[in-house]
């Protein structure tokens, strides 16, 4: 995998088997160098492709209800919210029924989707709090944010865990209210699936 990231089963926010993994991994070696590089503020580089990760599970189980980790519920609040967004966008239901055994696209949207998400993330923090941003962001750096679960949260002085459960969602939440940005993210996505997709199977066949 680019950069050797390693990631494990305990990185998903619900039930993943060691064989998907496998299949997701075989998919990012196929097509990271043809997508922009996981670059996001609020997670290191194992946590930014985890977070792919997840939306590809999502995408996968799709339309089956999401039965999530309960040691992970508050410790992710905010990837809940997102799992929750997608599982009621209009937008991935068309997707699916036309491309659903699509292994490199469903991959691919997975794909933005993350990066998208993660981006959104960044930019509704440092509007509001830059100070408080950038605090989030440092400490991101060097936690495992995918593997904690509840009795970290509860045995942690850190406050920046409990600052981007408390604030991030509500953010979010708030942005979208006022934007329609979520399903701005879901659009762009798809658009940049289909064209990565399409570009390379036109450079494949000249």
């Amino acid at each position: 995998m680019r950069g050797t990231i390693k990631l494990t089963v305990q990185h998903c926010l619900v039930s993943l088997t060691e064989d998907e993994l496998q299949k997701f991994e075989s998919l990012y070696q196929k097509w990271s160098p043809q997508l922009p590089p996981l670059t996001a503020k609020i997670h290191n580089r194992e946590d930014a492709l985890a977070t792919v990760l997840n939306c590809w599970k999502l995408l996968r189980r799709y339309p089956k209800i999401t039965i999530t980790k309960v040691e992970k519920n508050f410790s992710h609040q905010y990837n809940f919210y997102f799992m929750e967004k997608l599982n009621a966008a209009a937008e991935i239901p068309e997707f699916l029924r036309s491309w659903q055994n699509d292994a490199d696209r469903l991959f691919i949207l997975s794909y933005y989707l993350g990066f998208h998400f993660m981006r959104w993330i960044d930019f509704v923090l440092i509007r509001n709090n830059k100070e408080t941003a950038n605090e989030v962001f440092d400490k991101n750096q060097s936690r495992h944010y995918y593997l904690l679960d509840e009795q970290d949260l509860q045995n942690s002085n850190d406050e920046t865990l409990y600052i981007q459960q408390r604030l991030i969602t509500s953010l979010l939440a708030r942005d979208d209210t006022r934007r329609n940005r979520f399903s701005q993210l879901v659009e762009q996505a798809i658009n940049q699936a289909h064209y990565t997709i399409d570009t390379h199977n036109r450079t494949h066949h000249e």
